[in-house]
């Protein structure tokens, strides 16, 4: 048997389950979820090969603790250990020191463009301005070729089995 886990905190959540005639002979549960759009300054990012590696040193403890048989109390406890577990393996920072990750090469592109264009404004020298703006065009060309690849990598990983998938 596998039961998947969604860990949430903050958020108020109604489970109930449907007491009305169906085709399956396994009651089909609802869950209301109450949203307040607000912003958040604070984002966060979960190591989870950290979490799987732990998880895998605790297979065998919580094995042992489900043959003595008293459900309820180890379902607690597991969920207990599993919310303590992620948030010890979460750093949260500022939104705002959140960046998209893109190759050194094109950073580095960026950079010398920049600093081209800080040299052409100082010293009014035209043909610094166009070169720098030729080299700032294609480094966003490459840059926008380089994140429609990711997006098209992430959506060919999306729904495949296994951990990775999303």
């Amino acid at each position: 048997r596998e039961i998947d886990y969604a860990l949430v905190t903050g958020v108020q959540l109604t489970v109930q389950a449907y007491t009305g005639n169906t085709t399956s002979d396994h009651k089909p549960i609802f869950g209301v979820l109450a949203y307040e759009n607000t912003k958040n300054s604070t984002g966060c990012l979960t190591y989870w090969k950290v979490f799987y590696f732990f998880l895998s040193y605790m297979h065998v403890y919580w094995e042992t603790r489900w043959a003595d048989k008293k459900f309820n109390e180890n379902y607690d406890k597991l969920n207990q250990f599993l919310v303590v577990l992620v948030e010890r393996c979460t750093k949260y920072f500022p939104v705002e020191m959140a960046r998209g990750v893109i190759p050194k090469e094109l950073r580095e592109m960026l950079s010398y463009s920049r600093a081209l264009g800080f040299r052409a404004k100082r010293t009014g020298d035209e043909r610094l301005r166009v070169e720098s703006t030729r080299i700032r065009n294609a480094v966003r060309s490459e840059l926008k070729q380089f994140r429609q690849s990711q997006l098209v990598k992430q959506l060919a990983e999306r729904h495949k089995p296994g951990r990775g998938s999303m």
